[in-house]
């Protein structure tokens, strides 16, 4: 007796779908890194400017600082002078800045590098220090008066 086989052709269709998922697989691996480079990107530039805002402040209260005292008399008092007059504390004067976004903090320092009090005169002062802070980043700047 005589057996008639017949020899079935496998059915491609599985390869397809198993091609499909690793080209998508793929993408998915490249979407998450573009999204990873971009999100670094972003905080880097967020971090920047923090800086950048900062160190703004700082330089703002510097020369804020050295303006008012410029034309004052040696003998003044810190504590007499108009810009400092309200806001002046135990040494520091501190002041708000871009809209109460930020703040600076002035200190100001004799020849011995000791802080000064509020009551301490103009001419005592040989450098003054400003730290501006925005959004949780200080940054500082600090000068050397010259000598009469």
């Amino acid at each position: 007796m005589l057996y008639n086989f017949k020899i079935k052709k496998h059915s491609k269709k599985g390869s397809v779908l198993i091609f499909t998922l690793f080209i998508m697989m793929i993408s998915l691996v490249a979407g998450i890194g573009i999204i990873s480079v971009s999100n670094f990107d972003r905080q880097s530039s967020l971090s920047t400017t923090k800086t950048v805002n900062s160190f703004q402040i700082a330089d703002m209260g510097l020369e804020r600082a050295l303006n008012a005292i410029k034309n004052e008399s040696p003998a003044k008092r810190i504590n007499q002078i108009v810009f400092f007059k309200d806001d002046c504390s135990s040494g520091e004067v501190a002041k708000d800045a871009f809209g109460g976004f930020g703040t600076y903090i002035i200190t100001f320092y004799d020849s011995a590098d000791t802080q000064l009090q509020c009551d301490d005169t103009i001419g005592d002062i040989k450098s003054i220090k400003s730290v501006g802070k925005y959004k949780g980043t200080n940054r500082a700047v600090e000068v050397v008066l010259p000598s009469p």
